[in-house]
């Protein structure tokens, strides 16, 4: 099998810095969940504006009311390790 020569066409030789991907997910899940932020100070955005936008749910009759109150997160149960052993 022959394989092909690379053509470089651009001007620079070089390159960009790649950003840190990683970090940029972890920021936005952060903001997203606002984990260390109490419930009564949490802002308007991502899961809690899910739940506040959602909620209250009515079921056809109206007898019975879902009201959203707030979220709370823990620790896991298992670790990463644990979870990949049991095929989680």
């Amino acid at each position: 099998m022959q394989k092909e020569k690379v053509r470089n066409y651009g001007k620079s030789k070089k390159s960009a810095p790649l950003p840190d991907l990683t970090a940029i997910q972890h920021e936005s899940f952060k903001w997203f969940l606002q984990k260390d932020t109490p419930p009564e100070t949490r802002k308007k955005q991502g899961l809690q504006q899910i739940f506040q936008e959602t909620f209250p749910i009515e079921d056809i009759n109206k007898k019975l009311i879902i009201e959203f109150v707030s979220y709370s997160l823990g620790e896991s149960r298992h670790s990463e390790d644990e979870c990949r052993d049991r095929g989680m």
